[in-house]
């Protein structure tokens, strides 16, 4: 049974390096659904778990120039709370409803 290390980097460089040193059986935790099924099936045995919610840029939401980045960690309930997003695509907020 391979044992299970867990990393909570606070930059995407910290985050890079622990999933290069790795060797290929890291696995990133972003939201959490996909990985956290595929390990209590049984169908993945990672030797590193790399929680990436702590880095801002990948749970960040910011707007320049009416354009938006949304990281890729990002939480749907984020999305939808996020007061000039929610504007700017009314589709996604929980206010439009």
């Amino acid at each position: 049974m391979t044992e299970t290390r867990y990393a909570a980097p606070a930059t995407i460089e910290e985050a890079v390096t622990l999933m290069a040193g790795a060797n290929a059986s890291g696995r990133i935790l972003a939201g959490g659904t996909d990985l956290l099924v595929q390990l209590r099936a049984g169908m993945v045995a990672p030797g590193l778990i790399v929680d990436v919610k702590r880095i801002r840029e990948m749970t960040a939401i910011d707007e320049t120039g009416g354009r938006y980045c949304i990281g890729a960690a990002a939480s749907g309930a984020a999305i939808g709370e996020h007061p000039t997003l929610a504007k700017a695509w009314p589709a996604w907020s929980r206010r439009s409803t």
